[in-house]
This record gives structure tokens, C-alpha cells and sequence, in this order.
């Protein structure tokens, strides 16, 4: 998974490696906002979660949380795929 969003994200972005757990979190840089990369997300049936909401100051609205625990398939390569275009759309 991590090999594919690194494949469909920006070169800038930071992704996590996680070593346990079930979730990926990405900073997009500060030139991105993550709230507009959910919205845009979820009008293409995909749910991500924009970081600013695990923040009590408004925190890492350059970033978003990615869950996953299904088996990969081509459906989730192609949603990260789409993930990936509307990275470009979500700038500030």
C-alpha cells in the first residue's frame, strides 16, 4: 500500500510506515488542505480522514488519516490512484 501512494501522491508528501495498527497518515505540506481533500474524497466514494479533527488547535489541516484492514485489490489501487489526482485539487 505504502509503495502505491507513494507512486499516486506528490514527491513532497510525507507518509507514515507504520509498524503496527491499522492506519497511514499523510502530510500533504502546508500548501495543501485536507479538508478539501475529504470533501473531494467523499464525492468520489472515498473515505479518508483530514487530520485537523485529532487536534483541540486546529492542528494538521495538511494532513490526512488513512485506514485500512481489507484485503488489497484493484479497487483499492484504483481509489488511491483517484486519491492521488484530487491531492492536486485540494491546494490552498
Amino acid at each position: 500500500m505504502i509503495w502505491c501512494l507513494q507512486q499516486a501522491f506528490p514527491s513532497t508528501a510525507r507518509i507514515s510506515d507504520p509498524q503496527g495498527g491499522c492506519v497511514i497518515w499523510i502530510d500533504l505540506g502546508a500548501a495543501y488542505d485536507s479538508v478539501k481533500l475529504f470533501q473531494l474524497a467523499l464525492l468520489s466514494g472515498i473515505s479518508i480522514t483530514p487530520g485537523y479533527i485529532f487536534s483541540a488547535t486546529n492542528k494538521y489541516r495538511s494532513c490526512i488519516r488513512l485506514s485500512y484492514g481489507l484485503p488489497w485489490d484493484e479497487k483499492i489501487e484504483q481509489a488511491i490512484k483517484t486519491l492521488g489526482g484530487l491531492v492536486h485539487l485540494a491546494k490552498k
